[in-house]
């Protein structure tokens, strides 16, 4: 029996422009990814960053369908850095997104939500997490 496979990512993201490494300093995380705008795309594409982007709590799951759990998951470990995402959205103009991708099971992506939400939305879902 042949049993359908699929995965979710979910990751949590800054977006906007500023120094990533600033980010890095507030936060005190070490990002799983990131880019400063104006760096380059692809080495051989010749194309820039539009933007600069900070990514933490990625998480992969197969065959995961509670994925509101996933990104609570996810999200947990800015439990702590509510201030400090205050600091980092005023100082720098950004905007903080969680995202959910959808896998099929050769990997291509099916879906992508992602949605910005304002610092004091993501304050109080943070603090209702356990």
């Amino acid at each position: 029996m042949n049993s359908i496979k699929f995965k979710t990512k979910t990751y949590f993201s800054i977006r906007g422009d500023f120094d990533p490494e600033d980010i890095t300093s507030i936060l005190k995380i070490r990002p799983y990814k990131q880019w400063k705008k104006g760096e380059p795309l692809r080495k051989e594409s010749g194309k820039l960053h539009n933007v600069s982007f900070w990514m933490v709590g990625l998480i992969e799951k197969t065959n995961c369908l509670l994925v509101d759990e996933q990104m609570v998951e996810t999200i947990l470990m800015l439990k702590d850095k509510i201030e400090s995402l205050k600091l980092i959205k005023e100082k720098y103009n950004v905007t903080l997104v969680p995202t959910v991708i959808m896998l099929n099971s050769d990997g291509t992506q099916s879906k992508r939500i992602e949605s910005a939400i304002p610092a004091a939305e993501l304050e109080n879902d943070i603090k209702g997490l356990k």
